[in-house]
């Protein structure tokens, strides 16, 4: 209970390579409460790089910055699926009998059912691999356990027969969808999810046979193993009785339209989970009123000076136009030096975005965010993230023979717990933040990814050349604070990213 109590309110962060060029950051923010979220996010990067507001402004930040929000996959045990109360297959099955009852006219309950089918097969895959997931890294640690060993084959065994029952009472609702007294869309929407299904039980089950070959203990498995051989096999059979596409041959054509349509299912399946996001920009009221005042207080001026003038001289007089002109000057000066002043201190509490996140299908408010970035100079740094750069020689800094720019990039999130998401079949939901940001601009200015090097190799005894890489080191310093339910607490987080002008080598944890 404490644990899954730990879990309800904890944020989950990771830093991964999504693709050569560019990181990926996933936050996991628990939902059900009125909770908020802060992303504090330090970039440190090497000035060699030539990164600094004149070369890479906000807007090229954000152009760089791709971010989805989804839901993260209800996780119901396999046997939960089947039946009980919000069960989806059972809920599939209303579905169909109210859309039978009505003669397929129904078409809110027919977008219904297409929710519903979505949400089974986002279960499944999210059950699949959190098992399979556990049972490869039991693996490598039961050579010598036997007893855990037997523990494995339980469980994998308990898998595989959930798995095939699971499936098998899905597949008993085919035809009744296929009678052809439904809309076109239901039949259509079954069958892909099906064929959704089928290809991610194979996947999972494939990655279950690789870590058991590679397992010190494969003869003890061989059980297992062939269970699983025995499901995924069937899977693969069940879709070429079908006429899935999705099977793979000797045409090399067919792995490209593979592949393509693994991704259009895996999009069609997991639509159900990802939240609509409205990005505006922040503060135009504001800017607008900053620049009315201004001008208004400018204006006044302009006024007030040229009657002072009159008074002062004749009003077709020389000293008069040069007063008139010297006015119309301080009071341009004065105007943007007034805009100028109020937006500076807009800043601080004026971001760069806000952003409403929305359920698209229940079209309730979720919450909103909002994000801002800003170069900081090495003092504006708050002590404690200097430290976490820092860790070994924390009053050290530019002048250690690193000279580095830090780029901070903030996001501050609102989740309003009040909305309880029903679809989902869960009170409590997680929200996940996907953040991918594209390095391509950082690397623009590197040098190449190979340097020559010249060597005296003693054994050879002569100079030689050597092509060694060249690479950077962008350090990230991740500040999340949260407070849910009373409870306030924050995570500091410090990795390196490696890389080079062509591509991002690796991500390391900095000590």
């Amino acid at each position: 209970m404490d644990d899954e109590r730990s879990r309800a309110t904890k944020v989950y962060s990771r830093v991964g390579v999504h693709d050569s060029k560019r990181l990926e950051l996933r936050l996991d923010y628990p939902g059900g409460h009125n909770s908020s979220y802060r992303l504090d996010a330090y970039i440190y990067l090497p000035k060699s790089l030539g990164i600094g507001p004149q070369t890479y402004p906000s807007a090229q930040f954000y152009a760089d910055l791709r971010g989805h929000v989804r839901f993260r996959e209800p996780e119901l045990p396999l046997s939960a699926l089947e039946g009980g109360d919000d069960a989806p297959l059972d809920e599939i099955k209303e579905r169909l009998r109210r859309l039978r009852a009505t003669s397929g006219a129904e078409v809110e309950t027919s977008r219904e059912l297409m929710i519903e089918l979505k949400i089974f097969a986002t279960a499944v895959r999210a059950n699949l691999r959190s098992t399979i997931s556990r049972l490869r890294q039991l693996l490598p640690r039961v050579s010598d356990k036997p007893i855990v060993v037997g523990d494995v084959d339980v469980l994998g065994q308990r898998l595989v027969r959930k798995v095939r029952k699971l499936l098998k009472h899905y597949r008993k609702l085919r035809p009744e969808v296929m009678a052809g007294d439904l809309p076109r869309e239901v039949p259509l929407g079954y069958e892909r999810i099906d064929e959704y299904v089928s290809l991610e039980a194979e996947s999972q089950l494939t990655e279950l046979l690789v870590s058991i070959d590679q397992s010190a203990v494969a003869d003890d498995l061989q059980e297992l193993r062939a269970a699983a051989r025995a499901l995924l096999l069937a899977e693969r059979a069940h879709r070429v009785r079908c006429g899935y596409p999705t099977v793979l041959n000797d045409d090399p054509a067919s792995h490209e339209h593979f592949v393509r349509r693994r991704g259009r299912l895996k999009k069609l399946a997991t639509s159900v989970l990802w939240l609509d996001i409205k990005r505006s920009r922040e503060g135009r009221r504001s800017t607008h009123l900053i620049g009315g005042v201004a001008a208004g207080v400018a204006m006044a001026f302009a006024v007030l000076a040229t009657i002072y003038s009159s008074q002062l001289y004749v009003l077709n007089s020389w000293p008069f136009v040069v007063a008139a002109v010297g006015i119309y000057i301080l009071k341009d000066r004065i105007k943007d030096g007034l805009k100028a002043y109020f937006s500076a201190r807009l800043t601080g509490w004026l971001a760069d975005y806000s952003v409403e996140i929305r359920d698209p299908i229940s079209g309730e408010s979720i919450g909103r965010c909002r994000e801002a970035s800003t170069f900081l100079r090495s003092a504006d740094v708050p002590p404690a993230i200097h430290q976490q750069r820092h860790p070994r020689h924390p009053d050290q800094g530019d002048s250690d023979g690193k000279p580095e720019t830090v780029l901070k990039y903030e996001k501050q999130i609102q989740l309003r717990g009040r909305h309880v998401i029903r679809r989902l079949h869960r009170a409590e939901y997680t929200v996940i933040d996907i953040i991918r940001f594209d390095l391509s601009a950082f690397l623009r200015r590197a040098d190449d990814a190979k340097t020559t090097v010249r060597i005296f190799d003693e054994g050879a005894d002569r100079v030689v050349e050597r092509q060694l890489p060249k690479v950077y080191h962008i350090n990230i310093v991740l500040a999340v604070y949260w407070s849910i339910g009373g409870t306030s607490r924050k995570e500091l987080r410090h990795v390196r990213v490696v890389a080079d002008r062509e591509r991002i080598r690796r991500i390391e944890a900095a000590r």
